[in-house]
């Protein structure tokens, strides 16, 4: 979680060279803000499993890598560059120095930036890099410290879209320059980046998800047969408790929305799902998203085990590492999905994908074929209202021909995303 301190002032210090902030930081109380930034601090430094490295300074490097998500991606993009990591949420590495300093002036300069905005621009500072490359869009610190930089830095900014995301969560005024570039999902997202601010013509590139540019050499040669079973790929997370209910949270009114009614596409879908599958001789078998190691992914497994049981023939597959289920996607002669971004990145690799979909969670769950119009995805989506005629549109989607697939998939995430290599996103950095 970015570390959220907030401040009331507009403008941060004219001596670190920072512009003025735009409207949507919003205040939070300083005091109890800080405290709670340095106990989060301190007991991450201090976990005994998870305990970060401690370092000084971080130096100079030529490439900054923002956060440690996908960082060994990430740097395939900069084979010849310098990189070191920075990780906003202090997990893999702190920079003593950098954390202390940003820390000393957002207590004392009162301006409105979070301590983990001056952390960063610090870290800048200090490595001068010319390159900050990230998977993270959610996060409105690395744009606060994008647009107060100064017109004529040379630092250029990489993003890559790595996962789904709502469109308003990411500012509508990125402070992007045009030797940056923003590399996303599918051209509905570019479309939508682009129209939000007529300077990002040249800097936004559909390509699909990093991972899985670089994974479309390997996954196309591997040899595909009938496996006879159908993956789901889960989107499973695990829920808050509140007054002793389990529940997730409306991002938009924060209000909870009952733990099964957000799951309810999953429950209410999946058994019809492998009954019909069984009925044609297909096995069911769920992809999960928690890492096998962990105390979720046992969670996850009670979770599909909870309504699908022993009334069904399915089987749980645990997701060994971050990059697991990438290696599995060829073993199965059908994919199923509610929202997960694999799903989509599947899509662009050429395996099938079928989606399910309820009307009443498309407020809070991603609709199909996302940001853009649900007709283009229509032929691979399940009709809920009517799962006695799944098993002929499944058998369908099976049989489609790879020039019809492909057709649809170009429709909903654009021929760039279908036919991206990993030589054309370094081109377009260059």
């Amino acid at each position: 979680m970015e570390i959220t301190i907030s401040h009331n002032l507009h403008l941060v210090s004219s001596s670190l060279g920072l512009k003025q902030q735009k409207a949507w930081i919003k205040p939070e109380p300083r005091r109890a803000g800080f405290l709670s930034t340095v106990l989060v601090t301190l007991l991450r430094m201090l976990h005994p499993r998870r305990k970060p490295r401690i370092s000084f300074t971080f130096g100079r490097h030529e490439t900054v890598i923002y956060s440690e998500r996908f960082a060994s991606q990430l740097a395939k993009v900069f084979p010849e560059k310098d990189a070191r990591i920075f990780d906003p949420f202090l997990r893999a590495e702190v920079f003593i120095l950098e954390l202390s300093v940003a820390c000393f002036l957002w207590l004392f300069r009162r301006r409105n930036w979070t301590i983990s905005d001056y952390y960063f621009y610090l870290v800048l500072k200090k490595s001068r890099a010319s390159h900050v490359v990230t998977s993270v869009l959610a996060n409105r610190s690395i744009f606060r410290v994008r647009e107060a930089l100064p017109q004529k830095s040379p630092t250029r900014f990489f993003f890559f879209q790595t996962g789904m995301i709502w469109l308003d969560e990411v500012p509508q005024d990125m402070g992007l320059r045009p030797q940056d570039r923003l590399f996303t999902y599918s051209t509905s997202y570019s479309d939508a980046w682009r129209i939000s601010d007529p300077h990002h013509l040249d800097v936004v590139h559909a390509i699909g998800s990093l991972p899985s540019v670089i994974e479309k050499a390997t996954a196309r040669s591997r040899q595909r047969c009938s496996s006879g079973k159908v993956g789901f790929i889960s989107s499973w997370r695990e829920p808050l408790t509140l007054g002793g209910n389990e529940v997730k949270l409306n991002r938009v009114t924060l209000q909870p929305i009952s733990y099964e009614f957000w799951f309810s596409p999953e429950r209410r879908l999946l058994p019809h799902l492998a009954e019909s599958l069984q009925q044609m001789g297909l096995r069911l078998e769920v992809l999960g998203s928690m890492l096998s190691e962990t105390q979720k992914a046992q969670s996850e497994r009670d979770f599909y085990s909870s309504f699908l049981g022993d009334n069904v023939d399915w089987k749980f597959s645990s997701r060994t590492s971050q990059l697991s289920n990438y290696g599995k996607l060829s073993g199965y002669d059908l994919l199923v999905a509610v929202d997960s971004a694999l799903a989509y990145e599947a899509l662009s690799l050429g395996f099938k994908v079928i989606f399910l979909q309820l009307e009443e969670t498309k407020g809070f769950r991603f609709p199909p074929g996302y940001p853009g119009v649900d007709s283009c995805l229509k032929p691979l989506v399940l009709n809920a209202e009517n799962p006695h005629v799944w098993q002929e549109h499944l058998l369908k989607v099976i049989e489609m021909p790879e020039k019809e697939f492909r057709g649809v998939v170009e429709s909903s995430l654009g021929r760039e995303v279908v036919e991206a290599q990993l030589e054309d996103i370094i081109r377009r950095i260059r």
